[in-house]
């Protein structure tokens, strides 16, 4: 229904057209049509809500890590989970991050403002082997000339940092595994070798991170850190699913984690179910068409003929 304000212009619907006012001028649009989504859109759209909540769930534990990130790195981690989920075997509405190779995520950076390559002249040599051992080896051979931070201002003390972190989106939980921070020693050689051989928690998609860290000598002996989004490079050194081998390695400390599994807030297990429920509901619908197709009278007429 349409009204007339005082000036005279008339707001509202008035069959297919709807009638507003902008600036003291009278509009006119067409209503709006309604589209019908078909199953595959919808289910794409659940998926995309999927992929948008994996990634917010682990930025929320990567960002208590990390020193900085670019603008524009949560489209760009949600579109790299997507993009996982995509080369998976199993079908949509079926599948989630625990399905699907990560291969992709290795070499990822989190803030592109301060890239690896810009940042830091030396690249580490790591690897991850059939136990889920790490093994990180990096050379320096003078932070003045190897870190574009330290040659800008020579009094900052530039460290390596190294955190391997657990996600289970199926148990919903989070935990730290290991972490080492290396503060490189100035002008003068300095050689990062660094082995984590804990025991990774079965079923968890273990994410190894690599971030450059800086600071400067406080007032009496401390380390004050040092922000700046130009020079603060996080990225991903693997990315991988936690196998039977890896889990039990030993019992002593030294292969303990260093964090118990902690709680996480995480929707996926909602999205999965409303994705089911469409597959379900199309199952149903398809097969009910099929019924009023064979049950037709037009059908059953011809079906007789033919028999004839």
């Amino acid at each position: 229904m349409a009204i007339n304000d005082k000036k005279g212009h008339v707001h509202g619907k008035i069959g297919p057209l709807v009638y507003r006012s902008s600036k003291g001028q009278q509009i006119v649009q067409s209503l709006p049509r309604k589209f019908k989504q078909t199953t595959s859109t919808k289910l794409t759209g659940h998926e995309f809500g999927l992929a948008s909540t994996i990634s917010a769930t682990m930025r929320r534990v990567i960002g208590m890590i990390i020193d900085q990130a670019d603008s524009k790195m949560a489209y760009r981690f949600t579109g790299m989970i997507r993009q996982c989920l995509h080369h998976s075997e199993k079908s949509i509405g079926e599948r989630d991050l625990h399905d699907v190779h990560l291969s992709d995520l290795r070499g990822f950076q989190f803030n592109l403002d301060a890239p690896f390559e810009r940042v830091l002249k030396k690249s580490p040599v790591s690897m991850v082997d059939e136990q889920g051992v790490l093994r990180f080896e990096l050379d320096i051979s003078d932070t003045e000339k190897d870190f574009a931070f330290v040659q800008r201002n020579s009094k900052i003390i530039p460290a390596v940092k190294i955190t391997s972190i657990a996600f289970d989106f199926r148990q919903n939980t989070v935990q730290t595994i290991d972490y080492q921070e290396f503060k490189i020693p100035d002008h003068q050689p300095y050689t990062i070798r660094y082995t984590s051989n804990k025991n990774l928690p079965t079923g968890s998609i273990m994410m190894i991170l690599m971030s450059l860290h800086y600071y400067t000598n406080g007032w009496l002996t401390d380390l004050k850190p040092v922000h700046d989004p130009r020079y603060n490079a996080a990225g991903i050194l693997h990315a991988f699913h936690v196998t039977d081998r890896m889990t039990e390695k030993g019992d002593r400390e030294l292969f303990i984690p260093l964090g118990e599994s902690m709680p996480i807030v995480h929707g996926a297990a909602k999205k999965l179910h409303e994705m089911h429920q469409l597959i379900i509901k199309e199952k149903e619908r398809q097969h009910a068409d099929k019924k009023a197709k064979d049950t037709s009278p037009r059908l059953i007429y011809a079906k007789r003929n033919h028999k004839r």
